[in-house]
C-alpha cells in the first residue's frame, strides 16, 4: 500500500508497502507511524518507546491514521488516489476524443502490419489502413468543431518546423554553397510558409 504523508498541504513523505492495523494504525516494516505533533510533550518518551520497540508505551493518540489526524497530519492512500485520478481522467476525456484514439489505433494497427514479414501484411495494412481513413472521414464530420483543433494544431507544429529551419538557414550550410544573400532568402522563405500556416490556424480557432 502506497501512503503519501502530508503537513499544511504539503507533501513530507510517500511510503511503500504500508500497513492498516485493525486498530486503524499505519505500519512500515513493523515500525508504527507516528505523530510527531500529536503530543509534544511526550516527545522523550515516545523516542524511548520507539527506540526499545515498547510500543504499548506510546499514547495511543500518537499512533498516525489514515486521513486527516488532530493534529493536522494527513494520510492519503495513494493507490485510491492514483485510481481516482485515472477514473476523472478517463472521464474528462470527450466522446470526439475517444473515438479518435481508436481511430488513431486502426492507423498504427495497418503501420505495424505493413513491417510485419508474413504474408498477409499488405493485405492487412490496406484493410486496415481503409478502415482508418474511412472512419476519420466520418469523424470529422460527426465533430467538426474537434476536427477544426486538430487541424490547427497540426498546422502551428508545421510553422514551428518551419520556423525552426528559419533560424538554421542563417547559421548553417553544409556544403558552403550558399552565400549570405541565398541563406538570408531560404530564411526568408521559410518564415512565410511559417506565417501562412499560422494564420490559417488562427482561422480555425474555436471556442466551443
Amino acid at each position: 500500500m502506497l501512503l503519501i504523508i502530508k503537513r499544511n498541504g504539503k507533501e513530507k513523505l510517500r511510503l511503500t508497502d504500508a500497513k492498516i492495523h485493525a486498530n486503524g494504525s499505519i505500519w512500515h516494516r513493523g515500525i508504527p507511524m507516528i505523530d510527531g505533533q500529536a503530543r509534544p510533550e511526550k516527545a522523550t518518551e515516545i523516542k524511548a518507546a520507539m527506540h526499545a520497540r515498547e510500543w504499548d508505551k506510546i499514547p495511543a493518540e500518537s499512533f498516525a491514521h489514515l486521513g486527516k489526524n488532530p493534529s493536522g497530519l494527513e494520510v492519503l492512500d495513494g493507490d485510491k488516489l492514483k485510481d481516482e485520478r485515472r477514473a476523472a481522467a478517463e472521464a474528462a476525456i470527450t466522446p470526439a476524443q475517444r473515438e479518435r484514439g481508436e481511430i488513431e489505433e486502426l492507423f498504427y494497427s495497418a503501420e505495424a502490419r505493413m513491417n510485419a514479414a508474413d504474408d498477409d501484411n499488405t493485405m492487412d495494412y490496406y484493410r486496415l489502413l481503409g478502415q482508418a481513413e474511412s472512419r476519420l472521414k466520418v469523424w470529422k464530420t460527426k465533430y467538426p468543431v474537434a476536427a477544426r483543433r486538430e487541424e490547427a494544431t497540426k498546422l502551428k507544429e508545421y510553422a514551428a518546423e518551419k520556423r525552426s529551419r528559419a533560424d538554421g538557414a542563417l547559421l548553417y550550410d553544409a556544403d558552403g554553397a550558399l552565400d549570405k544573400a541565398a541563406q538570408q532568402q531560404r530564411h526568408d522563405k521559410f518564415i512565410a510558409e511559417a506565417e501562412a500556416a499560422e494564420a490559417e490556424a488562427k482561422k480555425m480557432q474555436v471556442t466551443k
